[in-house]
């Protein structure tokens, strides 16, 4: 029985309180209510058991069946009908250094868009996240590079929040960034495009801004500051030189990126083996990921024919891939902050010294994006008119001194015929065609990307310090 307290008023309105006996003991009224709201609540547990046992395979299973129905509308759709004929005529492979790619190649280059076509348009997202955390677990467990290639995409993508970048893909009819991996020839050739696309810049990750082969640097004011210090520069290779420290040859990723091909005989390292521990001392950085030799973005020649071994020396700050080789700064500390004082300087990008040598030829390739511009400073170029490069279809060479911009997105090759070495100081800066809204949009996804790919990036910096304990070329292999 429960008693309560009220307030109650009398004939003559005056309020008074009673205590008065509320229920009594034997009443069980409250019963069916206590017994229906326990019953309630062990049912819902047990319903969300039973979801959690039988939702997550029906759900598989409907994935499963409805997939090929999913394959089929994706394929085919007008952009699909427009974008096949033109792909299967394509022959252009990054792996076989640019346009003119073999049998072979043309076979990787479409099995890669057909791999492409069905990761970006056609699976679902849970089967991409599944299948890129297996390929990440099993890469790690062999001692292969690996990264989140899903990851990797995913942030590639949102560099279309950019505003340049976003009024580019509605020009072209791109819907997403990725569009690229699998129709990069009919994109590369859409007519009007307003400098947005060419058929030969056909870099592995594109994004619609306008690019090109090469820039006035006059139009930058900060151009004449670093020419002005480029025998500081000099001064600091010389020494390097002397000490005969840090210098490597390329290493070229093979056709998936999961082994390092060296400079040296076609040898394959790292494919099955844990990576190699870091070097003492000076070391040298690893190659950019594309598959082609370049000037550019850190890779050699495919064959051994076109580049001699050892013609090619790189003394680099940074790797292709971000990772920061401290001991080749310290040996440069003067270039390292000159660099870092130039207005868009991408900081985490690929930066080093290059040396191409006598007769050298680092053959036809595309670099990684368009998103940068590639500054080049000569620094040792005692044979002006012995030494070219091609960006497109313009061929420059180099002034000792004087700062040349091109972007090495579009297919280009370098040579030497003199008797000399020729020598630049070359970073990345962003793309003169991004504001600084741009900038500020697509930074945070750019800086994400590399770090998608930390492991792949480790083990690149190991081989190239194992690299350049093994390469060096002497005391001599300098001709000044």
């Amino acid at each position: 029985m429960t008693r309560k307290r009220v307030f109650v008023a009398d004939a003559d309105g005056t309020p008074y309180a009673v205590t008065v006996d509320v229920g009594d003991d034997d009443d069980d009224s409250d019963t069916p209510s206590a017994v229906r709201t326990c019953c309630v609540s062990m049912g819902r547990y047990f319903a969300r058991i039973l979801c959690a046992l039988i939702v997550p395979p029906l759900r598989a299973i409907a994935i499963i069946l409805m997939w090929p129905i999913q394959l089929l509308v994706a394929t085919f759709t007008p952009k699909v009908a427009r974008a096949l004929p033109v792909e299967l005529s394509d022959r252009w492979w990054w792996g076989s250094r640019g346009g003119g790619c073999d049998a072979t190649g043309l076979k990787q280059a479409r099995a890669i868009k057909a791999i492409s076509f069905v990761a970006v348009r056609c699976l679902p997202r849970c089967f991409q996240e599944y299948l890129d955390r297996r390929a990440v677990a099993k890469a790690i467990a062999t001692g292969k590079p690996a990264g989140s290639m899903l990851s990797m995409v995913d942030e590639y993508n949102a560099l279309s929040k950019a505003p340049t970048i976003a009024a580019g893909m509605k020009a072209l009819g791109m819907k997403r960034l990725d569009e690229w991996f699998w129709r990069p020839n009919e994109i590369s050739r859409t007519p009007n495009s307003k400098q947005l696309t060419h058929p030969m810049l056909r870099p592995v990750q594109y994004v619609p801004i306008p690019t090109h082969p090469f820039t006035d640097p006059t139009t930058f004011p900060w151009v004449a500051r670093i020419e002005s210090q480029y025998l500081v520069v000099k001064e600091e290779l010389q020494a390097v030189l002397r000490s005969n420290r840090g210098w490597a040859e390329p290493l070229l990723p093979d056709f998936m990126g999961n082994a390092f091909r060296s400079a040296k005989k076609g040898k394959t390292v790292g494919a099955s083996s844990s990576p190699p521990p870091p070097a003492d001392g000076a070391a040298a950085a690893a190659p950019a990921p594309e598959p082609a030799g370049s000037d550019s973005n850190g890779d050699d020649d495919d064959d051994d024919d076109d580049v001699t071994v050892g013609d090619w020396q790189q003394l680099m700050f940074n790797t292709p891939l971000g990772t920061s080789i401290d001991e080749n700064k310290e040996a440069m500390p003067k270039t390292w902050e000159l660099l870092k004082s130039i207005p868009g300087f991408v900081d985490n990008n690929f930066a080093m010294i290059s040396s191409l040598r006598p007769g050298g030829r680092i053959a036809p390739h595309v670099g990684h994006t368009n998103l940068v511009t590639r500054l080049h400073l000569a620094i040792d170029v005692p044979e002006p008119s012995k030494s070219a490069i091609r960006v497109g279809n313009d061929v420059r060479t180099w002034e000792e001194g004087k700062v040349l911009l091109l972007n090495d997105a579009f297919d280009h090759e370098v040579w030497t015929f003199g008797t000399k070495n020729r020598t630049v100081l070359f970073a990345d800066i962003w793309n003169p065609s991004l504001t600084a809204e741009d900038i500020a949009a697509l930074k945070p996804h750019w800086d994400a990307q590399k770090n998608t790919l930390g492991v792949m990036a480790a083990s690149y910096e190991q081989h190239a310090k194992k690299q350049g304990r093994e390469a060096g070329g002497g005391a001599n292999w300098y001709v000044a």
